[in-house]
């Protein structure tokens, strides 16, 4: 199954990431997944280093624990870590590097659920448009921008 395509939908907190996340992931082709915060928390655009493999499974493991699970309701992941182990077995690069983990988390994930299309929601991904059109050039963006006087209304009530 092609999973190339990916949708990366962005925007500030209460721009409506979620809603449009939730109707993107009404289609069949299209899988939708929590909120990961990959790009805020875990890689650095600065260097993109080469992981042992107890590293990359250690990482795959929390990308597996924060889609089946609430973030804050993690607290052991070793039940996910068969899972996470297939994951970096799939990659077929030269070196493991969070990238890689990712992407390949990112595919296995979508194909796992019958899907073809992951679509990966986090407001955070706004600071890294450039980087995503680059290390996924067959990727799509969806940007979401909410007039910031309805956006200051929400976060209020």
């Amino acid at each position: 199954m092609d999973t190339s395509k990916k949708i990366f939908v962005l925007g500030y907190g209460r721009s409506g990431t979620s809603v449009m996340g939730r109707i993107l992931g009404n289609h069949p082709d299209i899988f939708m997944f929590r909120e990961l915060n990959f790009f805020e928390k875990i890689w650095d655009r600065r260097v993109n280093q080469e992981l042992s493999e107890q590293k990359a499974v250690k990482l795959a493991t929390q990308l597996v624990g924060q889609q089946n699970r609430s973030i804050d309701m993690i607290k052991d992941l070793a039940e996910f870590e068969d899972e996470a182990r297939e994951i970096v077995a799939g990659i077929q690069a030269n070196a493991l590097t969070p990238l890689e983990v990712y992407e390949e988390f990112l595919n296995a994930t979508t194909v796992k659920h019958g899907k073809s299309i992951p679509c990966v929601q986090t407001p955070g991904f706004g600071f890294y448009i450039p980087e995503i059109l680059q290390l996924f050039p067959e990727g799509w963006i969806i940007n979401m921008v909410r007039d910031p006087r309805d956006n200051l209304y929400a976060r209020k009530y």
